[in-house]
């Protein structure tokens, strides 16, 4: 039976926001606070074979960290255009819109 089966059902229900690579680092320093703690008490083979895995775990949770901030910042970019491109296109549309009604005009006068 798997002791963490509850805990891994609760942290896959909450939903990550986003994570920054500082937050990557927070972890990384919590964790190695209870690295310390555990060499102290057991000495420092109790995590000799650990401590590579979660390095490169948060190795790993580092670049997707720095992959989804570059990501966030061209969403960011992007909306930005679409936003511009359509405010562009509604002022045409109005223009377009004025100049047909001053073109009937003249064609109703003429």
């Amino acid at each position: 039976m798997d002791p963490f089966a509850c805990r891994r059902r609760m942290m896959a229900s909450e939903e990550i926001v986003s994570i920054s690579v500082t937050d990557v680092y927070d972890q990384a320093a919590g964790i190695a606070q209870e690295f310390d703690k555990l060499i102290t008490s057991y000495g420092h083979e109790s995590v000799t074979d650990l401590m590579p895995k979660v390095i490169r775990t948060l190795e790993q949770l580092e670049n997707l960290a720095n992959k989804y901030e570059k990501e966030s910042e061209e969403i960011t970019q992007l909306r930005y255009v679409v936003d511009k491109l359509e405010t562009e296109k509604n002022e045409k549309a109005q223009e377009r819109a004025r100049f047909e009604q001053v073109y009937m005009k003249y064609l109703i006068n003429h």
